[in-house]
């Protein structure tokens, strides 16, 4: 009985321990995103954050952090799988959630833009950009049955931050960094909370 209690007490740390370094690898892509982000506002403060500037940076920042992405994804698969093969399953969930990138690039840089009469147009296609497409990386994972709760402010947080670009109209370009860092940084908060609390049980 005490060799059954150890074996479980055993498999207990072994999941505890798969679990934070999933959570921990969450975190580091939210830290490479929210780099991306806070270097988009160092170049911008010498250029100007012209709506060219921003759709040819995002569009190069975007392809680093998908990068970064793609590498954390195969270092989650390889804690959770012999090999690190990745199955029918993983594909087309790395399918949708880049399809979710896509649909928040098109709303968010485009229709946006395109119909909003406002001078904060492009912070709020920005903030939009955001918000949709970790809104559906959530929804696709949570589908999938993984759940990411920590996700949650990375998106509510933009959401939020769409409402007061729009009424406050001055230094929003600032605003909106500051609001989509703010919900990254409450985003690894969580997941760190959430490795520390799967090491400690």
């Amino acid at each position: 009985m005490n060799e059954v209690n150890d074996l479980k007490d055993v498999l207990d740390r072994i999941e505890g321990k798969l679990i934070a370094a999933s959570k921990i690898y969450s975190a580091m892509n939210f830290a490479v995103w929210g780099a991306v982000m806070l270097l988009y506002y160092v170049l911008g403060a010498f250029v100007g954050f012209g709506t060219v500037f921003t759709i040819i940076y995002w569009s190069a920042g975007a392809a680093v952090a998908f990068w970064s992405t793609s590498y954390v994804w195969s270092r989650m698969k390889a804690l959770w799988t012999k090999d690190g093969s990745e199955n029918g399953c993983g594909r087309s969930m790395g399918v949708l959630i880049f399809l979710s990138w896509i649909a928040g690039s098109a709303i968010g840089w485009w229709l946006i833009p395109s119909m909003v009469p406002l001078n904060c147009a492009t912070e709020i296609g920005l903030l939009s950009f955001i918000a949709i497409s970790v809104f559906g990386m959530w929804l696709v994972m949570e589908l999938y049955g993984a759940k990411e709760r920590e996700m949650l402010p990375a998106f509510l947080v933009p959401i939020a931050g769409i409402f007061s670009i729009a009424l406050v109209q001055e230094k929003t370009m600032l605003i909106a960094g500051v609001i989509i860092a703010l919900g990254f940084l409450l985003t690894i908060i969580l997941y760190l909370y959430s490795a520390f609390r799967a090491i400690e049980r």
